[in-house]
């Protein structure tokens, strides 16, 4: 799944760094950080569904795909955990 980031602070993050999301109780929002420093929000979920999104808890880790430093947006892509193999011979 991808999520869309609104930078507040222009950091020069460059795309491939690791973004961690946490919840903030008290306004609700998911506070991006890299490295350490919070720099920005969650905006919106661009690719993905709303039920597998809400299953991510309060936090977790993604990795920056497209960063526009100039429009203050980023792209980050979320991975799930990965499913069992399917065995048809259970």
């Amino acid at each position: 799944m991808k999520l869309q980031v609104l930078m507040a602070v222009n950091e020069g993050i460059s795309p491939g760094k690791r973004i961690d999301f946490e919840l903030d109780k008290k306004s609700r929002l998911y506070i991006a950080s890299c490295e350490g420093r919070a720099f920005g929000v969650a905006k919106r979920l661009l690719a993905g569904k709303q039920r597998s999104f809400r299953k991510l808890g309060n936090s977790f880790s993604g990795v920056a795909v497209c960063v526009k430093p100039d429009k203050r947006d980023m792209e980050v892509k979320v991975l799930r955990e990965r499913r069992k193999p399917w065995n048809p011979r259970c």
